[in-house]
């Protein structure tokens, strides 16, 4: 059995990050698709996920930043992303937001347990926190994860409104 995962990969406004109201959304980039090993849990399904979805964000992130820069020599992807293009990272699967976040903290599967190092070092998260050139980490509710319309059939009617709309909240509604 392969899981199916997606990612979207989406540009909006720095000053808009920390909104917790609707903001104006580009999508860039999404890819959906089988994947391409099987995965005896969810927590591995998501993981991959997080995994591919931070890769094409990094990928984006360097063609705008070759974009600003052009070919000059002092071009460093690292500046970029934190200068540039800063990348935000969502997950809907509180386990990987935990194990990621949290340093000292592995899966018991050891094949987990390498993609969980790789995210983290790609991440502002454990014991490289302070490292403030790396993509951020945050969790949100399933009922706002907006790459759940490309592989769930009963969300294709909230990915089309997101598409017509070019508008998601990056935040929960608070209460």
């Amino acid at each position: 059995v392969f899981s199916q995962h997606g990612a979207l990969v989406g540009l909006v406004e720095i000053v808009d990050l920390e909104s917790h109201n609707p903001v104006g959304v580009s999508i860039v980039d999404w890819k959906t698709a089988a994947s391409r090993r099987v995965v005896h849990s969810t927590f591995a399904a998501e993981t991959s996920a997080l995994a591919s979805g931070l890769g094409r964000a990094r990928w984006v992130s360097a063609l705008l930043g070759e974009m600003y820069h052009g070919g000059s020599e002092d071009f460093r992807a690292t500046e970029v992303s934190r200068k540039v293009v800063p990348i935000m990272a969502y997950t809907d699967c509180r386990s990987v937001y935990d194990h990621v976040m949290q340093k000292g903290k592995l899966p018991d599967d050891r094949h987990e347990a390498l993609h969980i190092a790789e995210l983290r070092q790609m991440l502002q998260a454990g014991p490289s926190i302070d490292c403030d050139h790396r993509a951020r980490l945050n969790w949100l509710p399933s009922r706002c994860m907006l790459a759940d319309g490309l592989t769930k059939p009963g969300l294709a009617k909230q990915m089309r409104e997101l598409l017509r709309n070019a508008e998601c909240r990056l935040h929960e509604e608070s209460a």
